[in-house]
């Protein structure tokens, strides 16, 4: 069926993508919750993220979940808050494994890291945990 003139269809890969402002905006906030969790030495996912910034993440694109990431990753080197070396913030979502399996081995083949083996998100999340205690 086509749509009629002036009207959008939506694919059936998921909701809208957002905007790229919006994008900046939930990563901002992302990279405070998970530094936040990192100084916890806690774990999240991304339904407790959903869930701690409201109705602006329940129905987040694939495509800007790996975009948020991405930028939190990119803003905390930017920013020299963490170094080139360290395990990604990320991998505090991973060790739940709640997100798309997918999405953090693309993270880490995007920033150009190492693919991750199987129980590795515990060991990075552990020494995120260690480097954070004091920042």
């Amino acid at each position: 069926m086509r749509a009629a003139a002036g009207e959008t269809t939506r694919k059936k890969s998921g909701p809208a993508r957002l905007p790229s402002n919006v994008v900046a905006d939930v990563a901002a906030a992302a990279k405070g919750a998970l530094k936040k969790t990192a100084r916890g030495r806690a774990t999240t996912s991304c339904s407790r993220l959903r869930t701690q910034f409201g109705s602006a993440l329940q129905a987040l694109h694939p495509e800007d979940q790996f975009e948020v990431l991405l930028r939190v990753e990119t803003l905390l080197r930017f920013e020299k808050q963490a170094r080139a070396e360290e395990p990604l913030l990320s991998s505090l979502t991973a060790a739940n494994d709640t997100c798309n399996p997918q999405l953090y081995q693309q993270l880490l083949d995007r920033l150009g890291r190492d693919r991750a083996e199987p129980g590795w998100w515990q060991t990075e999340a552990l020494r995120l945990h260690q480097i954070w205690r004091h920042r």
